[in-house]
């Protein structure tokens, strides 16, 4: 057995990939696994055990022709043709491609043959039009980003691409250290993540050290990239303190396994240590921001927690270190908190906010049979019957599509219809789950004969039709709405 799985997103995306390919090998201890990742990243392979090779799909090599002469396209060109020929002439028994983007479908494709029996995650139909053909990756694809109301953490998304059962065990790693690390029971801080709006201000982020020197005395180790040299400098130089360590720009990533795993906690925004504490069950405080969904890529140790602001400049500093002392001391948390709790589908429990669980109920009910809900705001209930009436109009469409396959009006207005559900989600963010599932399950719809590609169509929209009325009967238990 011959497994290829595509990982060609960054440093963290690989990290909580780690769960999943570990779980794959327990399930396949005999197969060769190996796993593709952009050369920029592939330090974050080091210390995984559970692959055959680390394949580098050369990322700079292949644009460095484009950078240096205006005519380099056909040489880029040529390198990916020669890159994709070596993967293929692996012939692997089955490709799993865990990249969630939809430039990495080509590869998928390229690499399986066009092989749908030997296709997991995102690729392309035989038409070339993007397919998402097993059923993670189509909740992935639909209800999953920043703006989402998914609560499912990536890593149990990423285990479920594979078709794996992860276990404790699978969140247990081990990598040696290039060098002596030794700081016991400190207290790291990453001091930047990969964009400034996952990151905490600068002069935030110096009264947050202060803070936790003067009140703490465990060690404070500063971390992060060589591109964050200059931060931890600043902060080195504002905070007076014999507990301060700055290691920002100092040891390679994969050292700083051994240096977060021999901590007391790990205090960081949305970043790559984040999830290398997951891997070595060490405690975190995340500092977590609108631009990521916290309930997909947040910490996932025991008692672990996260702290939410709307921005970076609206940062409590003292909430924060007040937060991290408690963690220290094995009090309860001081709320409102993000709690590490399992929670049905999520890994997280909510204490001291308020959130309208409508969508997210509305999620599991498409998804996982759970029960449809009730909306709390007649706002909701009146965009279900917008698109229950656009998806009757479309059904009527389809019908006239059906005894005349030319009928060019039937066909405009079918678009429309489709325009409609957008523009319902738009103003109706609750319904987007309903909208999104929708217009991903037409996505699904492979290449065949006219009629069969008219009958798949048409079973879409029924059972569009048919949600659309189970949630309006639900509706019209309790309210007027329609009467």
């Amino acid at each position: 057995m011959k497994i290829l799985v595509l990982q060609l997103a960054r440093f963290g995306d690989i990290y909580q990939t780690w769960p999943a390919l570990k779980s794959l090998r327990r399930s396949y201890p005999e197969a060769t696994i190996d796993l593709l990742v952009r050369d920029r990243f592939e330090a974050a392979t080091r210390g995984l055990d559970a692959i055959s090779t680390a394949r580098v799909f050369p990322v700079k090599q292949i644009l460095k022709p484009i950078w240096d002469s205006d005519d380099g396209l056909d040489d880029s060109l040529r390198l990916i043709e020669n890159c994709l020929s070596e993967l293929v002439a692996q012939s692997y028994d089955l490709v799993i491609n865990l990249s969630f983007s939809p430039l990495s479908s080509y590869v998928t494709r390229r690499v399986s043959g066009g092989d749908p029996q030997r296709v997991v995650g995102y690729t392309r139909h035989s038409d070339g039009f993007f397919d998402v053909p097993d059923d993670t990756s189509s909740y992935f694809y639909s209800q999953v980003g920043a703006n989402s109301y998914n609560r499912v953490h990536v890593i149990d998304m990423f285990a479920g691409v594979c078709g794996v059962e992860l276990i404790p065990e699978d969140f247990q790693s081990e990598v040696m250290p290039s060098q002596s690390l030794d700081y016991p029971d400190a207290i790291v801080v990453h001091v930047a993540a990969s964009e400034a709006s996952k990151s905490m201000t600068q002069q935030s982020l110096i009264s947050l050290v202060q803070g936790l020197t003067d009140r703490r005395s465990n060690p404070v180790v500063l971390v992060g990239g060589p591109e964050d040299e200059t931060v931890g400098s600043s902060v080195q130089g504002a905070v007076s303190s014999p507990h301060l360590i700055n290691l920002v720009g100092e040891i390679p990533l994969e050292d700083h396994f051994s240096l977060i795993k021999n901590s007391a906690l790990l205090i960081a925004p949305d970043s790559v240590m984040v999830h290398m504490a997951s891997l070595v069950s060490t405690k975190t405080l995340n500092v977590t921001f609108p631009s990521v969904n916290f309930w997909e890529t947040g910490p996932l140790a025991s008692g672990s927690r996260a702290l939410w602001y709307r921005s970076p400049d609206e940062v409590d500093v003292q909430q924060i270190i007040d937060q991290a002392t408690t963690m220290l001391e094995g009090q309860p948390a001081i709320q409102p908190v993000i709690l590490r709790e399992d929670n049905g589908l999520s890994r997280f429990q909510l204490r001291g906010f308020r959130l309208d669980d409508y969508a997210w109920q509305l999620t599991q009910a498409l998804y996982v049979g759970a029960p449809f809900p009730a909306s709390k705001r007649s706002e909701i209930a009146l965009g279900i019957q917008r698109i229950f009436e656009a998806c009757e109009l479309a059904q009527q469409q389809l019908e006239q599509v059906r005894q005349n396959p030319q009928k060019g009006t039937a066909l405009d207005i079918l678009l429309e219809a489709d325009e409609i559900f957008h523009q319902v989600a738009r103003f109706v963010p609750e319904v987007r789950p309903l909208v999104n599932w929708f217009l991903t399950q037409k996505v699904r719809i492979s290449p065949a004969e006219l009629q069969t590609v008219f009958d798949q169509t048409a079973k879409t929209y029924d059972e569009l039709a048919l949600v659309c009325r189970a949630l309006l009967a639900e509706e019209n238990k309790s309210k007027d709405y329609f009467l």
